[in-house]
C-alpha cells in the first residue's frame, strides 16, 4: 500500500496512542510533541529498504547485528555518519566519516574501503614496499619508531609461499625485510603526509620493473613545498573526480 485511497475497504492496524473518539476530544489539552518523537516520525515517514540478505544475516556475529540494527533505523536519505573520538583513543580529537555502504562491505567480507580501513591507521602510517622479484619488503618508516615484529608479517610470508606455489618455484625462500633510511617528520601528524610523499618519490625516481631502492631516499626532512606540493595533487584528484 502507497496511498491512502488504497486502504477503502479494508482494514488497517493504527497505533492506539494515535486514535481519539470524538466524545474524548472535546476539552483536550494539547499534547507537547517530544523531540524524540519528532526524529522518530521523520525517520519511519522514509524507511530503509533492507541493506543486507538473510543469508548474510543469519551469520553475523551478536556486534554485527546491532550495528546493523543501528543502520536500519536511519532514514533512507542518510549515507553516512560521523564518530567523534577524543585524544586518548588516537592522541588526537578528530572525527572521521563512515560511510554506510563501506559499513556494508565490512559485513559482507567485500573489499574494504578506506572509510573502514582508517580506524585501524589513525595511529602511526608507515609504508612496506614489496618487490616479489627479489622476496623483498622495504619498510619505510618517517620516524625511528621500532617497527620489527610487523602484526601483517604472517600474513606476508603466507602470501608469498602461496605466490610461489602458484609459480612453480622450487624450495622456500622467506622474505627478507629491510629498512630503507627516509625523511624523518619534526611533529606528531606529519606520518600521513610523509608517506604520500614517499610513494610518490618512489614510483618516480624507483619505478622501474626489478630496481631495487637504494638504501636512503630523499632529504632527512621534507621541505614544506614537498609537501604542498603531494597534498595539491589529492585536491587535484578530489577536484577531477567529484
Amino acid at each position: 500500500m502507497e496511498y491512502i485511497g488504497q486502504l477503502v475497504g479494508t482494514y488497517v492496524a493504527w497505533p492506539a496512542h494515535l486514535v481519539e473518539l470524538p466524545d474524548k476530544r472535546r476539552n483536550r489539552p494539547p499534547v507537547k510533541k517530544k523531540q524524540s518523537d519528532k526524529v522518530q516520525s521523520a525517520s519511519s515517514a522514509v524507511k530503509r529498504d533492507p541493506i543486507l540478505d538473510e543469508a548474510v544475516l543469519r551469520v553475523l556475529n551478536s556486534k554485527s547485528q546491532w550495528l546493523y540494527t543501528v543502520l536500519m533505523s536511519q532514514p533512507s536519505n542518510i549515507f553516512s555518519f560521523e564518530i567523534q573520538f577524543g585524544e586518548e583513543v588516537f592522541g588526537i580529537d578528530d572525527t572521521i566519516v563512515l560511510l554506510i555502504s563501506d559499513i556494508v562491505d565490512l559485513f559482507k567480507d567485500d573489499w574494504l574501503n578506506v572509510s573502514i580501513l582508517q580506524i585501524f591507521c589513525m595511529n602511526h602510517w608507515i609504508l612496506l614496499v614489496l618487490q616479489m622479484s627479489k622476496f623483498v619488503v622495504y619498510i619505510v618508516n618517517p620516524t625511528n619508531q621500532n617497527v620489527s615484529g610487523l602484526l601483517i608479517q604472517n600474513a606476508l610470508n603466507t602470501a608469498t609461499r602461496r605466490f610461489r606455489m602458484e609459480k612453480n618455484m622450487k624450495g622456500q625462500k622467506n622474505l627478507k625485510y629491510l629498512r630503507i633510511q627516509c625523511p624523518q617528520q619534526t611533529g606528531g601528524r606529519e606520518c600521513g603526509y610523509y608517506v604520500m610523499r614517499i610513494m610518490y618519490d618512489i614510483i618516480t625516481n624507483y619505478g622501474q620493473q626489478g630496481s631495487a631502492l637504494p638504501k636512503s631516499i630523499g632529504p632527512d626532512v621534507y621541505p614544506k613545498k614537498d609537501i604542498e606540493e603531494v597534498k595539491d595533487m589529492v585536491v587535484d584528484f578530489i577536484k577531477e573526480n567529484i
